[in-house]
Order: structure tokens, then C-alpha cells, then sequence
């Protein structure tokens, strides 16, 4: 029997293969061998069975990247990608109007070779795009999704239901709004409400969940004494 550890986070070094266990922990460890019922899990202060659900669980993980523009968001969600070990997949939400191409552009120019970039041809597309996937996917960005569809309008449920049943990791990148004063404008009040509560949604489902700011993150914890 052998003692499994939880892998490392994105705020530490980024590990060159895949997670090895499923774990909302923030220790960091060393690599260890794929799990097996019966091993045992120590995330440093709490040691329990491994069992079946953790082994299925490896290559299933959501997590989402919260920040406000240049926080950084993008780059930890790569870094999240890349502990991975293995090609994945960029999947550009934003349009090609308004410097939507010179900006996906600048951004797949950056990227590193083992990031594939896809753009997002129809807002409609995303929940079968991620329901396809097979290799890890990032998802940038919800607001960028939101604004293709009027009113905001957009599948919702599609898009949840297919992050719930995604075959690979997803990392989703969503904007942070809503801290300054209320916007002036009806249109965007709707926008503003229509991603807190869209983000708020995919946070429920998450296996983690990150503020980002000035390039550091800030892992998001529901307190245990919600909804009592």
C-alpha cells in the first residue's frame, strides 16, 4: 500500500504531468504512481482510503480562474493546464468584430506550443465544442461569450451541463465586475448581472475556483455554514 500526495497547485512550480489524485487540498508534494482502491490519500493532515471515484475524478477536473482585466487570470489558468503534461487546447470565446482577430492574434502569439488555439466561430458552438473535447481545454472568457448573444441570452444550462459531463480537465477564465459603483446603463447592468451570476453557477460545480490579482491567486472556499 502506498501513500498518494496532493500535487501541487498553481501557486506553486508548475509540475510537467498530470495531477495524480483528485483533492481540493492546497498542500504540495512530490509525484507519486496512479492510485489504486485501497491506497492511501495524505493531503499533510488527513489520511483516508482511495477510492474508485478519485481514479475517475483525475482526468475530470473543473476549475475556474476569476480576475478583473491584466489580473493575470489567463496565464494561471495555463499554468493550471500545464501541470498536466500533455497538448491542449485554447478556446477563444471572443468575436472577430471590434479587434477581436488582432487580439486573438497577440494572445495565440504568446501562447506556448503545446497550446493549441481554437476560435469560437458561433456563441451557440460552446457547450457541444466542450462536450467534444478530448484533450484539456481553457476556456477565455465568459464575459467574451456573454456578449455575442442579445440580452446576454446565452445557453446557459447547455454550457453547465456540458462542464459537468466533459471526458477532460477544463480550466474557465471568467472576468471579475461589479466592485466599483453600479454601472449607469441598463445594457450594462444586464451584463453585469448576467456574468456574476453565470460565474457564481459554474463556482458551484467546480472542483476549484481562484481570484486572481496582480498575477497571484486566492483559492475560493465556501464557508461551511452557507445555506444553513
Amino acid at each position: 500500500m502506498k501513500i498518494l500526495r496532493c500535487p501541487a497547485t498553481v501557486m506553486g512550480s508548475p509540475v510537467p504531468t498530470r495531477p495524480r489524485v483528485s483533492c481540493k487540498s492546497t498542500w504540495k508534494a512530490g509525484l507519486d504512481d496512479d492510485p489504486e482502491p485501497g491506497d492511501l490519500y495524505s493531503s499533510g493532515q488527513h489520511t483516508r482510503l482511495v477510492g474508485c471515484e478519485d481514479i475517475l475524478k483525475i482526468d475530470k477536473r473543473l476549475a475556474l480562474f476569476v480576475g478583473g482585466t491584466r489580473s493575470g487570470k489567463s496565464d494561471l489558468a495555463e499554468a493550471w493546464l500545464a501541470r498536466y503534461g500533455q497538448e491542449a487546447t485554447y478556446l477563444a470565446t471572443l468575436g472577430g468584430d471590434d479587434g477581436g482577430d488582432a487580439r486573438v492574434a497577440r494572445h495565440r502569439a504568446r501562447r506556448p506550443a503545446w497550446l493549441s488555439t481554437v476560435e469560437l466561430e458561433e456563441g451557440s458552438d460552446l457547450p457541444a465544442l466542450v462536450a467534444a473535447a478530448r484533450t484539456p481545454l481553457l476556456i477565455d472568457s465568459l464575459g467574451t461569450w456573454l456578449v455575442r448573444f442579445e440580452d446576454f441570452r446565452a445557453p446557459r444550462q447547455d454550457f453547465l451541463d456540458s462542464l459537468q459531463d466533459a471526458k477532460v480537465p477544463v480550466a474557465v477564465v471568467a472576468e471579475l465586475v461589479g466592485e466599483g459603483i453600479h454601472p449607469p446603463d441598463g445594457l450594462s447592468r444586464s451584463f453585469v448581472d448576467a456574468l456574476g451570476e453565470l460565474t457564481s453557477a459554474i463556482r458551484a460545480i467546480a472542483d476549484e475556483a481562484y481570484l486572481v490579482v496582480a498575477g497571484a491567486c486566492i483559492a475560493l472556499v465556501e464557508p461551511n455554514w452557507a445555506g444553513s
